[in-house]
């Protein structure tokens, strides 16, 4: 069974060949892991979402993990996710909550800040939780 397809046309076959035979499985291990650490968003993508969202929503709405709307129809923003998917909050901005919320400001963000405050409510989400333990055929858990 050949690795490369016979169709490849961007490398020489044989040299992709020996590349792939040369590196050990710890080499891939290892590149995966790098793969695996890169940040999902730049460094203080976060935090500056979590300026836009007090400049911009923080006078209605709860911003923290745990914190009380001043306003009470305003939902917390870590249970914005039981409303809309988060990842689709700058597409919602976009288009206009607005018309469905009456007592809710317009404002303007720019892509940038769109994705900045997507990113903070994002960081305000529940974790999945882990996965059950497995258990060994016996029905005892497996260590």
């Amino acid at each position: 069974m050949d690795l490369i397809p016979r169709n490849a046309r961007c490398c020489d076959e044989r040299q992709l060949g020996r590349l792939f035979r040369t590196m050990s499985m710890s080499h891939v291990l290892i590149l995966l892991s790098l793969l695996a650490l890169q940040p999902e968003e730049p460094p203080g993508f976060v935090e500056a979402g979590h300026k836009v969202a007090v400049r911009n929503c923080g006078e209605c709405h709860a911003l923290d993990n745990g914190s009380v709307s001043r306003m009470p129809e305003a939902p917390r923003f870590e249970d914005l996710h039981t409303l809309i998917p988060v990842a689709r909050l700058g597409e919602a901005l976009d288009k206009g909550w607005y018309a469905e919320m009456p007592h809710m400001n317009v404002f303007a963000l720019g892509s940038d800040e769109r994705a900045e405050l997507t990113a903070y409510v994002l960081s305000l989400q529940p974790k999945a939780p882990p996965p059950p333990a497995r258990k060994s055929r016996k029905g005892r858990k497996a260590d």
